[in-house]
């Protein structure tokens, strides 16, 4: 309507009735499209929320705190549990990078000759690294994410959890053992891109 009017009669008065219409128009549109993203949103989130969940036992669970306590179940035992090669076909297609010789050598620890010969060759006038520091809480924990594997997920076998934290590895007091865990992260460093 206001094109119409400007087109009809091309006056300042008359542009600057378009501009502002135009101007409103654009604040309108841009409200209908915030108010649908927003809608998007809030439906995604309500579609990934989980009020109740399978515990371990197959039993239902609500409530926060009792989903809690069933996660904090079901990861532990996951990664503390003790799993085998032949529990995962897809190893054995993984060539292999540590021999069983330098998985010894990285799983011992240090003997009191390499504690010493370590201690003793320390500069006395330097002072102390981040070695012997209790580590804060931070470090020693990780930030896991839970990703959904269907559509709806009713247990935590539904659910892939991926860690947001990096890695800080800890070796044996032996140069030699560092040297193979290098050698082994280059490797997958390099192959992973």
């Amino acid at each position: 309507m206001k094109e119409v009017l400007f087109e009809t009669s091309p006056t300042i008065e008359n542009r600057k009735i378009l501009q502002k219409a135009q101007a409103e128009l654009k604040r309108y549109v841009h409200f209908e499209k915030e108010y649908w993203r927003q809608k998007a949103v809030r439906g995604r989130r309500k579609r990934l929320s989980i009020n109740r969940i399978h515990n371990m036992e197959g039993e239902w669970v609500e409530g926060e705190e009792l989903m809690v306590v069933a996660a904090q179940e079901y990861f532990q035992k996951q990664f503390t549990g003790i799993h085998t090669m032949e529990e995962v076909p897809l190893v054995r297609y993984i060539q292999k990078r540590v021999t069983e010789e330098d998985n010894k050598k990285l799983n011992n620890y240090p003997s009191m000759e390499e504690v010493n010969k370590v201690v003793f060759s320390l500069n006395g006038d330097s002072a102390g690294g981040p070695d012997g520091v209790t580590l804060p809480k931070s470090i020693t924990h990780t930030n896991l994410v839970l990703l959904p594997k269907r559509d709806i997920c009713q247990s935590f076998s539904d659910m892939r959890p991926i860690s947001l934290n990096d890695t800080i590895i800890f070796t044996s007091a032996d140069g030699n053992s560092l040297d193979v865990l290098m050698a082994t992260l280059r490797y997958y460093e390099k192959q992973s891109g």
